[in-house]
């Protein structure tokens, strides 16, 4: 019996060590490096040269996200087009996730390109950029997220 109780704490104790390794592993890699600060400038969706607010479905639309670094940053920057779907979770559409050294008090522009589906369940796309210190997401008012019409 004293037996079985040392072996099941045994095993408890591994099952404890592994859990905090796995989450030592995702912080290292799957988590966003950097310093510095980054603000959100400006968001616009693109059709060719034209800014747009609402596209038919089918479209080629290009997201541009300005970012603007007070301090200077240097980091990965993750820029994803999400669609805005009813009921459900939102489904990431297109992403770029990029190393980036901004200077102090100057700009950079990301730009993500993906097409634009109509669907019953979807109300339109939105953006959402991720960084080390913060997190963006596109206020829920259309616009500035995009609308699909069938």
């Amino acid at each position: 019996m004293k037996k079985a109780a040392i072996s099941l704490l045994a095993l408890l104790i591994i099952i404890i060590l592994i859990v905090i390794g796995a989450y030592v592993v995702y912080k290292s890699v799957f988590t966003l490096r950097g310093k510095g600060s980054l603000l959100v400038s400006r968001i616009y969706w693109l059709v060719g040269e034209k800014s747009v607010e609402e596209v038919d479905s089918g479209t080629v639309v290009t997201a541009v996200v300005v970012l603007y670094s007070p301090t200077g940053y240097s980091g990965y920057i993750e820029v994803k087009v999400r669609k805005d779907v009813t009921l459900f979770p939102d489904e990431t559409v297109a992403v770029v996730k990029q190393y980036y050294t901004i200077s102090k008090e100057a700009e950079v522009e990301v730009k993500v390109t993906f097409i634009a589906e109509y669907s019953l369940l979807t109300r339109g796309y939105h953006i959402e950029v991720v960084w080390s210190t913060g997190k963006y997401t596109m206020e829920p008012n259309y616009p500035p997220r995009l609308k699909v019409k069938p």
